[in-house]
């Protein structure tokens, strides 16, 4: 009798709470271990290391920053905040103050779907100079990986 009012196995989570998983496997999977050293355990976390790398870039103008401010002289630190929140990237102007105190290592940040989907933003949109490929975790990089979107060209 006591069999029979065993109920079956319900699955509890939520869709957002499947989806932070599904993220969180993505970045753990797709980033080697010299690349996960110091990387949160969050659902964010391939984008709080793409802000770190961006901005330690950006302090110390490396991966085409350089050519960036050639271009457009000084930019500031409010500035580039709001555009990296305006493509996902959380940002504050305290990140960019405390970038300044590491340097920029590339190959850090692991290629999954969101952090190549911002850089080819920040590329097309913002930073036509940025070399995006600095940044990305070349071991685990994907050939799909490599074809940048270019605007059709007239």
């Amino acid at each position: 009798m006591a069999e029979m009012d065993r109920q079956p196995f319900r699955l509890l989570k939520s869709g957002t709470d499947l989806s932070s998983f599904l993220d969180y496997l993505e970045t753990n999977r797709k980033s080697n271990p010299s690349t996960q050293t110091y990387m949160r355990k969050s659902e964010n976390a391939d984008l709080l290391r793409l802000r770190r790398d961006i901005t330690r870039a950006f302090c110390h103008q490396q991966a085409g920053f350089d050519a960036i401010l050639l271009r457009t002289g000084k930019i500031r630190h409010k500035t580039l905040v709001e555009i990296l929140e305006g493509v996902e990237i959380p940002c504050s102007v305290d990140d960019v103050e405390n970038a300044k105190r590491s340097d920029f290592i590339p190959y850090k940040t692991p290629p999954t779907d969101r952090v190549v989907l911002a850089l080819n933003q920040l590329k097309q949109e913002h930073f036509p100079e940025l070399d995006i490929d600095l940044f990305l975790d070349q071991q685990k990089l994907e050939t799909n990986y490599f074809a940048i979107i270019q605007p059709a060209s007239s």
